[in-house]
């Protein structure tokens, strides 16, 4: 499974979010069925939820430590960062959990975005589960600070949290992958960009391009030296035209005017 891209994510949804926890659930409901003669419907339903978050929450950091997701950050000088975001995500986590007269669990939302911002899907998924371990504590000491207008029952405290849990999986595992493939489009770009500096530094040779839509023309150090002019030279393709050979002057031109042609699909050599 890759958590680079939506598919890899979507996989990892059906097969621990879905299938896995159905097959436990099944198994479980049937057993204690039979030793403990309990309601089928109900124990699946609990099994599933409780397998399904556990793996959801719990397996995204282990894939991502094992494949030096953490090295790499720490690698980077980022652990100070790391340890204070952790620390201020654990604290508001635990104020929204202690008390039921402020409805400060919308607050897990934003910081788990910043932590996805500041360190792509590992941190989402860190940060999801620190919220999962502190608000599963401290509703188990009967800490419930979801609106409801009845005292909950502890089935429904769990519903509730279960709920919750989901919302913020469903949210910040998603932007995690998002920022995660952005992160490696710029890696790319930044080793072709880089590689591409290098071929032309070998070549000794100059790069110009044409914005059609804005007019603007740029060309390389290297090929305002090839051609003479200076580095703060305005380039414009008048000036071009007059730095060609006569004889292929209007040859090229011609070329130029078939290029800016919408109508005429010819590429321009």
């Amino acid at each position: 499974l890759s958590f680079t891209n939506a598919k890899g994510l979507l996989q990892f949804f059906v097969l621990a979010g879905g299938l896995a926890p159905a097959v436990s659930a099944t198994m479980a409901a049937a057993f204690l069925s039979y030793a403990q003669e309990s309601r089928p419907a109900t124990t699946w339903l609990t099994w599933f939820a409780a397998d399904a978050l556990g793996m959801m929450i719990v397996a995204p950091v282990l894939i991502t430590v094992s494949r030096h997701k953490l090295s790499e950050l720490l690698r980077q000088g980022r652990l100070a960062e790391a340890v204070s975001g952790s620390v201020v995500v654990s604290a508001v986590v635990a104020l929204a959990f202690s008390q039921n007269a402020y409805p400060f669990t919308y607050l897990c939302v934003p910081l788990l975005m910043l932590a996805a911002f500041r360190f792509g899907f590992i941190g989402a998924a860190w940060g999801l589960l620190l919220t999962a371990i502190i608000s599963v504590s401290l509703t188990a000491h009967g800490n419930v600070p979801f609106a409801v207008p009845h005292r909950p029952s502890m089935a429904e405290e769990i519903l509730l949290l279960q709920a919750f849990l989901l919302v913020l999986t469903f949210t910040a595992l998603p932007v995690g992958v998002v920022l995660e493939k952005r992160t490696a489009a710029e890696e790319g770009l930044r080793l072709s960009t880089e590689r591409l500096g290098q071929a032309v530094r070998v070549s000794d040779i100059g790069i110009f391009d044409h914005d059609q839509v804005t007019d603007t023309i740029y060309w390389s150090p290297k090929q305002r030296e090839i051609y003479g002019w200076t580095p703060g030279e305005p380039v414009t393709l008048q000036k071009y035209f007059e730095c060609v050979h006569p004889d292929d002057r209007e040859y090229i031109i011609a070329a130029v005017q078939r290029a800016h042609d919408p109508k005429v699909n010819i590429p321009f050599d």
